[in-house]
């Protein structure tokens, strides 16, 4: 079958807007570190088969709430109602009602504005979407650390020490930075053994969420989890792979 684009053949790359996006265009993706060149079959009501709700294996939130809840008092029910991840152009649009903490990320030096009128407790940190040190360095911005991941851990637990808090996670996309923080805060609020509940709660909040994985990586080793939090995200990142490998041009 011949693709659209020949291995090495010159390509015009022009800045888009995301609402002029259309099924059939090719786009130049960053995900996770690497750039694909990807061929558009599905935006937003259409989602590919590895963002589709799966219904046999996401939380049945009638079990939850008759579940016991394990080591760490928490059930999966609470934190669902209390978590919240967005991009940079939704947060404006939130209002200051449907949250009491918010967690923004956003590259070193970029405009970062909260909603309107919201007074709340706000944590911001500054890091860019990169894997490494060195992918910092050619992207030109600060990679996430462990005092940053710390930092986010600490909020969020102090948030949750009131029950009727609602945390909201935010960067540009709310993507990638920002569900990997929600994935290592929740993955601790729910207490060890619990990672693949809390990646699967985090993709049910954020269907197109594909969470940094040095963000993960980095609350994996602070929380002691010796690699727990990053076996379901290598799964994650299979299944995306997968996807990917059938689009690619």
């Amino acid at each position: 079958m011949a693709g659209k684009i020949e291995s090495g053949q010159l390509c015009t790359v022009v800045p888009a807007r995301i609402e002029d996006l259309k099924v059939g265009d090719i786009v130049l993706c960053k995900v996770n570190g690497f750039q694909y060149l990807h061929l558009i079959k599905a935006i937003q009501e259409t989602l590919p088969d590895w963002q589709q709700p799966r219904p046999d294996k996401r939380v049945d939130r009638r079990k939850w709430d008759l579940r016991e809840v394990r080591e760490s008092g928490v059930s999966m029910n609470e934190r669902r109602d209390q978590l919240f991840i967005c991009g940079r152009d939704e947060l404006q649009r939130r209002t200051r009602t449907e949250f009491t903490h918010l967690i923004t990320i956003a590259n070193p030096g970029a405009e970062c504005p909260k909603p309107i009128g919201f007074t709340g407790p706000h944590l911001q940190l500054w890091f860019g979407d990169v894997v490494s040190e060195a992918d910092a360095r050619q992207c030109r911005t600060k990679a996430p650390t462990t005092r940053d991941v710390q930092e986010g851990l600490e909020f969020f637990r102090t948030a949750c020490a009131s029950p009727k808090s609602k945390v909201l996670f935010s960067c540009d996309y709310g993507a990638s930075r920002s569900p990997a923080l929600a994935f290592v805060c929740l993955a601790d609020q729910l207490g060890g053994g619990r990672e693949s509940e809390a990646l699967e709660l985090i993709l049910n909040i954020r269907p197109n969420a594909v969470p940094n994985r040095l963000v993960v990586h980095l609350g994996d080793s602070f929380l002691g989890r010796k690699g727990a939090l990053l076996g379901p995200l290598k799964q994650l990142y299979s299944k995306i792979n997968e996807e990917i490998s059938k689009l690619r041009l």
